[in-house]
């Protein structure tokens, strides 16, 4: 049977109308958002967001996940592409047809009468493919109370399903993926919501282009030969002196958002935590997940490589599952943050893409997901007890040969992740590293043509890419955010007071500037430093804020002296104090003669 040929029942509008309202909700007629293009758009975070209609693109909602595809054979032998996932069956027609022409051939396989509940097309968003689901994510106007917002809703949808998640935000379930918009545009002008969004099936994208120690360039780079091309001494992170101080901790533990992450010869795996079932599971046949947590944390253990923080425990999350949307990523963000996990690395995020899905250009848009981005800021701000989780993302690969298209993809482009792009080992930067205003950070990877090629973990023996479990070609800004991740692990390790802001500081006022002075579009802030950047938090944790010291006045009410109580060395410009010290006290120092007093020192920066 071919989409070409085939004779659509032409139905009239008055049957469709009875059709359409019974089987979606009382009250509610054909979503106008399909029939007008003015329409198609929804309230975002700070602006609306305007999206296309992929009417070749069309998912069926069915009524449970207990259901066989092949009983559908008939209806899709047809289709160029038809896959299942969970409730939703996806398929590609060879051109558009309308609302009216599927919901007809629908109803000419008596599909309704099989478990299809309903349809709906894809939906384009700065070239980004997203399938509806019977969910939205909204977070309520700050003036409103919760029975309002919950008010609202059951006006819309009497049987419509909520639950709250922190931050004011709320996911609400309908039985009619197409009406999701429609209810997302009522609550807006209702002024019941700051931002909502449909709950999309989404697809997220990877930037991938000890004895092997040696070959670990970022890590140390002294001018070596790598499959016969010289490099450039020096263009590392400087990470080898800074384990003399420290290697991670068991306290400072990373989660790695990514493909999933799973045991190895080379690498400590913790339980997850994070409360999804759906996160937990490594998937069977990506490697991405274990190259990414083998330059964070794999062991030294003279065996394969050397990771950054190889005391620092990993917790994978696998995103990459069929089906993962996006209440999915931002519930994991807040369980996250919610949980104290110190540092988060995401070497993935939002790609265009052509008619043929083919990967192209990163996407520009700063708040393409609204919940996903509540759900970062939430755990920037409130994670590890208000001190701020350090959330890293790589800063994307882009194919074009375009300048103006290397823009930092989304989410990296968030004000409050550090984003990290990628320079050769030569000190160049590669070619397809995103960049603009927004990036803080390179650190050197493969290069475009694949050469350079960055050494870490592969699965383990037959599920990798090869049977020797390790991967000699990683690449892309995937291999470059995982170094600062694990550097950041590092800098908590030693000082787990730090903010999230100040390990920012600390790896900007620390890192070797690279092209024009200062920040810079191409190399950010420039190459991280591990030794000087655990050295500066050595230094603010060995300088206590509210330290106690106590005198006896003496001579007259202008002077004392006082003796220093702290086991710290403690620096003030080029003078430092230590234990069993004495200060003198000289004029504007205010106290009784032979009286006994008690200062505080506030800070010692």
């Amino acid at each position: 049977m071919s989409l070409n040929t085939i004779t659509i029942p032409k139905l009239t509008s008055l049957t469709l109308l009875i059709y359409i309202t019974v089987f979606c909700h009382v009250g509610h007629s054909q979503a106008t958002w399909l029939d007008d293009p003015s329409l198609a758009n929804y309230p975002g975070l700070n602006e609306q967001i305007d999206f296309e209609i992929d009417w070749t693109t069309v998912s069926l909602t069915m009524e449970s996940a207990d259901y066989d595809i092949d009983n559908f054979s008939t209806f899709f032998d047809s289709f160029a592409s038809v896959s299942a996932q969970n409730i939703y069956i996806d398929f590609k027609l060879d051109q558009a047809f309308s609302y009216s022409q599927i919901d007809s051939l629908i109803n000419s396989h008596n599909l309704y009468n099989q478990g299809v509940m309903s349809f709906a097309p894809a939906i384009l968003i700065d070239g980004t493919l997203n399938r509806l689901t019977k969910q939205v994510i909204i977070k309520k106007q700050p003036n409103i109370q919760k029975q309002d917002l919950v008010s609202g809703v059951k006006r819309f949808d009497n049987n419509a399903v909520i639950e709250e998640l922190p931050n004011d935000v709320f996911v609400v379930c309908l039985n009619n993926p197409i009406l999701t918009i429609n209810l997302l545009q009522e609550l807006q002008s209702e002024d019941l919501i700051k931002w909502g969004q449909p709950d999309f099936r989404i697809q997220v994208h990877t930037f991938d282009s000890d004895p092997l120690f040696q070959d670990q360039y970022q890590l140390k780079n002294t001018g070596q030969n790598i499959n016969g091309q010289q490099l450039v001494d020096g263009i590392d992170v400087n990470v080898e002196p800074a384990w003399a101080l420290t290697k991670g901790s068991p306290f400072v533990s990373i989660a790695v958002i990514d493909d999933g992450v799973e045991t190895h010869e080379d690498l400590v795996v913790y339980p997850s935590f994070l409360d999804f079932n759906m996160f937990t599971e490594p998937s069977e046949t990506n490697y991405h997940g274990m190259a990414c947590a083998g330059l964070i944390s794999a062991r030294h253990n003279q065996i394969g490589i050397k990771g950054i923080a190889p005391n620092s425990p990993i917790i994978g999350a696998n995103i990459f599952k069929a089906g993962t949307s996006i209440s999915d990523i931002a519930s994991l963000f807040y369980t996250i943050a919610n949980l104290n996990i110190a540092v988060v690395n995401n070497s993935w995020g939002f790609m265009s893409g052509d008619g043929e899905d083919q990967v192209l250009n990163p996407v520009c848009t700063e708040n393409l997901h609204p919940a996903i981005s509540e759900a970062i800021s939430y755990a920037a701000t409130s994670g590890r007890l208000g001190l701020g989780t350090v959330i890293v993302f790589a800063s994307g690969n882009s194919d074009s040969a375009d300048p103006s298209d290397h823009c930092i993809t989304y989410p990296a482009n968030h004000p409050d992740v550090i984003s990290v792009g990628a320079i050769t080992p030569l000190g160049n930067r590669a070619s397809y590293s995103s960049i603009d205003e927004n990036l803080d950070f390179v650190v050197p990877s493969s290069n475009a043509d694949g050469s350079f090629g960055v050494v870490t973990l592969d699965k383990m023996g037959s599920k990798g890419l090869n049977s020797e479990n390790y991967n000699t070609n990683f690449g892309g800004t995937s291999a470059a955010a995982p170094i600062v991740t694990g550097i950041a692990a590092l800098l908590l390790s030693v000082n787990p007071s730090l903010s999230r802001l100040q390990v920012l500081q600390i790896l900007i006022d620390n890192a070797v500037d690279l092209g024009d002075p200062g920040q810079d579009e191409s190399f950010g802030h420039g190459l991280p430093d591990a030794f000087a950047s655990v050295n500066r938090a050595l230094e603010l944790a060995a300088c206590p804020d509210n330290l106690f010291m106590s005198g006896e006045a003496f001579l007259s009410e202008y002077s004392a002296k006082l003796s220093i109580k702290s086991s710290h060395t403690i620096k003030s410009m080029d003078v430092a104090y230590k234990s069993g010290d004495f200060i003198e006290l000289q004029p504007n120092f205010e106290v009784m003669q032979g009286s006994t007093f008690a200062t505080i020192l506030e800070t010692c920066n």
